[in-house]
């Protein structure tokens, strides 16, 4: 009886060891399976915030395209109002400023070459409406320019052109006859007609010298008492012809006639470098 109580005993403690040992092991395991949980919680939360940071980087790059893009295009639209504002100028013949002509050769390399061209053309146009002698050459000139633009016009349309390089040509030289029929230059030249007039009247009056010498030496060598009429009596001389106003007029003019043909050849050559560059 006394080893069955010792036994009994042995066995009891050895439960309680083991229930002791299972609770331990229940608690570790808890504590683990809470450690894990907090774990996971922790990886899930710096999960989100990796998704989050990813998503607001992306969402700003998103944005900063987007900005880019509408800048670029708003760039582009303020170039294309800036040079279709040049070329605007172009076409009615205008000059452009110092930073026009440097934005042309940047961003239209063959409109900034038309339009040295053009501006070559205007200086020599220049040069040679000082040289016209009477109104009727300048107007002359302003009618071949008319002429000659609009062959040129023609030819460019027909190689499939748009002309707007010839138009700006023609404008341009306008412009200058417009300037210079505007000068104190232009106000002081004689119509054709004028000149005509003085030439005829000047050529009276040579023939009215020579008659009167020729009296006067008739009159000498039949040496008569009774004098003779003098011929062309009441006609003006070369001098009163020559210092008359319309006299003045003309002389100061200057002698023309290589003018037109000249200036004609001049515009026709301009507008054929227009039409070979399209």
């Amino acid at each position: 009886m006394g080893v069955s109580r010792v036994g009994y005993a042995a066995a009891f403690s050895n439960a309680a060891s083991s229930v002791s040992d299972y609770s331990d092991y229940s608690e570790r395991s808890a504590t683990v399976a809470r450690q894990s949980s907090r774990d996971r919680a922790d990886f899930s939360e710096s999960a989100r915030e990796a998704s989050s940071e990813q998503s607001f980087s992306e969402l700003i790059k998103e944005q900063t395209d987007k900005i880019d893009r509408m800048f670029s295009k708003n760039d582009e639209a303020v170039n294309e109002l800036q040079l279709n504002s040049i070329k605007m100028k172009l076409r009615s013949g205008m000059t452009l400023s110092a930073d026009e002509e440097k934005y042309l050769e940047k961003h239209d390399p063959d409109g900034y070459t038309n339009y040295r061209t053009t501006l070559d053309a205007r200086r020599m146009f220049r040069a040679q409406l000082s040289c016209c002698r009477t109104k009727d050459d300048v107007n002359g000139m302003r009618l071949s320019n008319a002429l000659s633009a609009l062959s040129a016009y023609k030819k460019a349309m027909k190689n499939g052109g748009d002309g707007s390089a010839i138009a700006g040509l023609n404008m341009a030289l306008e412009r200058e006859i417009s300037d210079y029929t505007k000068s104190a230059r232009f106000k002081s030249l004689p119509t054709a007609a004028e000149r005509d007039k003085y030439y005829m009247e000047l050529a009276k009056a040579r023939r009215f010298e020579r008659e009167k010498r020729a009296a006067e030496k008739l009159n000498a060598t039949r040496k008569k008492k009774k004098q003779i009429k003098q011929i062309g009596d009441g006609k003006r001389t070369v001098a009163q012809v020559e210092n008359s106003p319309l006299g003045r007029k003309v002389r100061n003019a200057g002698k023309g006639g290589a003018c037109l043909s000249y200036s004609a050849s001049l515009m026709t050559g301009s507008y054929k470098k227009m039409d070979q560059k399209g």
